[in-house]
């Protein structure tokens, strides 16, 4: 036809994949070879990296520590407590060896941890093991901050294994503050009972304890002292320091050469009673025998740095019903 020009040329098809087998081979291991790069990327690199940044973020609390049959070495440790901020995912934690304990640079002992497991951000753990000491000296020092401070700090640390994703990850460093309530010194404390009759002083003494630490005392000894007056040793059994408000009665026997009328002192006292006054005494602790038996070093360490203050109302005082 006048005015078209045949076309003899063809146009080329393009071929998105040979379909030799060889091709597809080669295709399958290329795949092969990204899967285990990328696998081996997950598992040594990006995983380990998201455990360590879960644990590095988490936070670690403690409900309640208590301690128990005391020896110079070691004790029974119960503790109840929390990790918190530890990702939406079911995690698993627990550790191959001991966590150390740690206190102003001071590596105080270790104990081991149960497998626990936390989800949604948020994991409680039980903790029942023997707590073993490493240094007695330094963990007497430890149990005054205890027993006396408003609040304290201290370290727990080792290696950690944790199970996330269906991986677990092992040898994880793990070390974390904890901030606790100390006893104050159990300043605020109140007699219900103070008498001194026939050579014998009993009082009982309510006193609260604001720290998380419940201690095992067995027979607790202190001295009591009115104002500078010494009055009497005296003593308490079966005595367990638990958390909030706690009752001890305590008796002693006077000196054979204690009189309430001599000293200016006394003199002060017995005017205090027969005007229907308040009085104060103190109470300087001296010892603890956890078993009833035995005194254990590092407890008495604390138990002798205490200085506790007690109000006796007027109206449960009796001091004169003996003394002519």
């Amino acid at each position: 036809m006048v005015g078209f020009t045949k076309l003899t040329k063809k146009i080329p098809v393009i071929k998105t994949c040979p379909s030799s087998k060889g091709f597809w081979i080669k295709c399958v291991g290329i795949f092969l070879i990204f899967t285990v790069i990328f696998l081996s990327v997950l598992f040594l690199a990006i995983f380990p990296a998201v455990m360590r940044d879960r644990i590095k973020k988490s936070n670690l609390e403690f409900f309640s520590i208590k301690i128990s049959s005391h020896t110079e070495t070691s004790f029974y440790f119960k503790a109840k407590g929390v990790i918190t901020n530890i990702g939406s995912v079911s995690t698993t934690i627990w550790s191959d060896g001991p966590l150390n304990m740690e206190w102003n640079s001071n590596v105080l002992g270790n104990f081991q941890i149960p497998q626990f497991r936390g989800s949604n951000g948020i994991g409680y753990f039980i903790i029942d093991q023997t707590f073993n000491i490493s240094d007695s000296t330094k963990f007497g020092e430890f149990t005054k901050i205890m027993l006396n401070s408003e609040n304290f700090e201290w370290t727990i640390y080792g290696k950690v294994n944790v199970r996330a994703f269906g991986i677990t990850k092992k040898g994880l460093d793990y070390r974390k503050k904890v901030i606790s309530n100390g006893g104050r010194g159990f300043k605020n404390s109140t007699a219900s009972t103070f008498k001194i009759d026939n050579k014998e002083i009993t009082f009982s003494a309510t006193f609260n304890n604001p720290s998380i630490f419940e201690i095992q005392l067995g027979i607790f000894g202190v001295d009591v002292y009115y104002e500078s007056t010494y009055l009497s040793p005296a003593q308490s059994e079966n005595v367990t320091l638990i958390m909030g408000n706690n009752t001890a009665i305590f008796r002693g026997l006077l000196p054979s050469n204690f009189t309430l009328f001599n000293g200016k002192t006394m003199a002060g006292l017995v005017q205090r009673y027969i005007m229907r006054q308040p009085i104060t005494f103190t109470s300087f602790g001296r010892y603890a025998k956890p078993d009833g038996v035995n005194e254990v070093s590092w407890l008495d360490t604390g138990i002798r740095s205490l200085e506790i203050f007690t109000l006796a109302p007027s109206s449960n005082i009796s001091i004169l019903n003996s003394f002519p």
